[in-house]
């Protein structure tokens, strides 16, 4: 699935990956998949396990990918999140992002008598 934008595996050019470790043992508790070229970035993938959400961790990825981003003289960074998604919308827009684009869909089914 990830072949076409990661032709070289983690080391494809303009793509990063951090990693957020649990603060009492070091283990690997989720990561954030960043990509930039030019001076926009974005967001590809962020995930914490289940058992580590709502310890701030989700927050401290996004704080430091937009650190790494502007450190490597990245001017803008965007996401895609879905609507339903309200714990990753509050997150957002509590760290600065702006909605800049919509989509709405219209479930078809039943609407038309078979």
């Amino acid at each position: 699935m990830h072949e076409g934008l990661l032709p070289q595996g983690l080391d494809t050019p303009g793509h990063d990956f951090l990693v957020a470790l649990a603060p009492a043992d070091g283990r690997r508790v989720g990561f954030a998949w960043l990509f930039h070229e030019e001076r926009a970035g974005f967001v590809y993938d962020v995930v914490v396990e289940e058992t580590e959400r709502g310890r701030g961790l989700g927050r401290a990825l996004m704080e430091h990918a937009a650190d790494h981003l502007a450190r490597a003289g990245i001017e803008v960074v965007g996401l895609n999140v879905f609507g339903h998604n309200h714990v990753a919308r509050r997150l957002y827009d509590s760290l600065g992002y702006r909605v800049v684009d919509q989509s709405v869909t219209l479930p078809l089914e039943g609407l038309i008598p078979r």
